[in-house]
């Protein structure tokens, strides 16, 4: 598909440089309106799509802008590490739920990408762990909307290091926590 539309816009971009070329020579080449409208239309897209792909490329030179990957599923092994981690840390099986969420996966990107999620309850605390890229994961834990808390970290290379930290985070929180209410 992508390779229809490339050979669309090389055509439309030649027919616009040979209309040009044969305009600079002082020759006159007529088209029906339809096509006219349809190179103009062309040309403006190939403006917009330029401007968006270099300024992309500025921003990010690693990210190629005209192919956006998905964000893989959280695979059996990923949620073995999660679900052993879980069961070590309470001694009993914690259940957990996939889902996915939106998020920047860069403070300077302008679109959401959708990410993978796991997500678990233990008493009152609420705990996340998204999937932002290939063994690249972010973790959070939360009471309420406006309680949010992080680990420290922006994010994680290795799950279990995210999984452990995440849980050490939310101890060291839920302690300070009681020890705040018992003074």
């Amino acid at each position: 598909m992508a390779a229809g539309v490339a050979l669309k816009i090389f055509t439309w971009a030649y027919t616009i440089f040979c209309i040009a070329a044969l305009a600079a020579v002082g020759l006159s080449y007529s088209l029906p309106r339809t096509q006219v409208n349809e190179a103009y239309e062309s040309y403006r897209f190939l403006r917009y799509a330029w401007a968006r792909l270099t300024r992309a490329r500025r921003a990010r030179p690693h990210f190629d802008a005209s192919v956006m990957i998905p964000v893989a599923d959280f695979n059996q092994a990923e949620l073995w590490t999660i679900e052993t981690t879980l069961r070590e840390r309470y001694d009993t099986p914690i259940e957990i739920q996939l889902a996915d969420s939106e998020v920047r996966l860069r403070s300077t990107d302008r679109e959401l990408t959708t990410c993978p999620v796991v997500f678990w309850q233990h008493g009152d605390c609420n705990f996340v762990i998204l999937k932002t890229g290939d063994k690249l994961y972010r973790a959070q834990f939360y009471y309420r909307l406006h309680e949010q808390y992080g680990t420290g970290v922006a994010e994680y290379d290795d799950l279990a290091e995210c999984t452990v930290s995440l849980l050490q985070a939310q101890a060291d929180h839920d302690r300070e926590r009681q020890q705040e209410s018992s003074h």
